[in-house]
């Protein structure tokens, strides 16, 4: 008697955590949703298309849209979604939403996608200036050989 109540109540105890764990999974995706996850996916693809383009200039744009629609973004969130699982709890999760549902929260989501292009531009300049100093170093050491 003891040991089947020892199973129902593990049983029990494993059902209320699966539950819990998708409900927390379904306040996660809501909250991708809402802070425009998928818009900010779509444009760091894009990015990525553009920067492709430039190396790659002998492709067509058929092969760019082509690979555009292989690359689902939904496949990239749902290996996301395991990292907010383990880095908030479910009531951080839902604070969130409360935040990007306020005022502030919605200008944030809104000015994310200039926040980020300009980040990178300005990332990518200082990297390159980064860069040159570095290869300027090296070639006042005598690590590279001037030619």
């Amino acid at each position: 008697m003891l040991r089947t109540a020892i199973v129902a109540t593990l049983f029990l105890s494993s059902f209320t955590v699966s539950a819990q764990d998708s409900t927390k999974i379904r306040h996660i995706r809501q909250l991708m949703e809402l802070t425009g996850m998928a818009r900010l996916g779509n444009q760091m693809m894009t990015n990525i298309i553009s920067s492709y383009k430039q190396n790659y200039p002998a492709a067509t744009t058929e092969f760019w849209d082509a690979f555009m629609k292989e690359a689902d973004m939904s496949q990239l969130f749902e290996k996301i979604i395991p990292v907010y699982e383990q880095n908030f709890s479910d009531d951080d999760i839902k604070e969130l939403i409360v935040f990007y549902q306020s005022p502030v929260g919605r200008k944030m989501i809104d000015k994310m996608p200039v926040i980020m292009q300009q980040s990178m531009q300005i990332g990518s300049d200082w990297g390159k200036q980064l860069s040159e100093k570095v290869i300027e170093k090296l070639k006042q050491k005598g690590y590279i050989k001037q030619s």
